[in-house]
């Protein structure tokens, strides 16, 4: 069985482009299989998958794998229809199992999780310094 680790970090803004980037590598037949150091795929055939990456606001920045509060959400979105298929920090990862599976969560309520983790993370933080460094900087140029 071949496998790859892929190397890399996300902000949970851009859970939308880790779905898209996993099912990128379904197609081509690389199959995510967890979240380690990085990203683990194995060598499958091409399959067209669907993945859902969920923010869980009640994760905790340090879990490197699913906590109780995890689990339960884990629960409800089996029943839904979604599998777990790895997590990390407060990052759930899901692959679709049922054609007719609903949406984990509505939009705002993702948002607002999203938000969330941003800033306890810190993450928000470094947006907010970098408008003020180029305000700054536009500030000194005008002198």
């Amino acid at each position: 069985m071949r496998r790859k680790v892929i190397f890399g970090n996300f902000h949970y803004r851009e859970c939308d482009n880790l779905a898209l980037y996993l099912e990128k590598m379904a197609r081509q037949g690389w199959i995510f299989k967890d979240w380690r150091l990085g990203m683990v795929f194995e060598k499958e055939e091409p399959q067209n998958l669907e993945y859902a990456v969920e923010v869980f606001s009640e994760g905790n920045e340090n879990d490197t794998k699913p906590e109780p509060e995890t689990e339960e959400f884990v629960v409800y979105c089996r029943e839904a229809g979604w599998e777990l298929v790895s997590s990390r920090k407060k990052l759930c990862i899901f692959r679709k199992i049922y054609q007719d599976a609903a949406p984990i969560m509505e939009p705002e309520e993702r948002y607002r999780n999203i938000k969330k983790a941003e800033r306890e993370s810190g993450a928000d933080q470094i947006d907010e310094d970098q408008i003020l460094f180029i305000r700054q900087v536009l500030k000194l140029q005008k002198i």
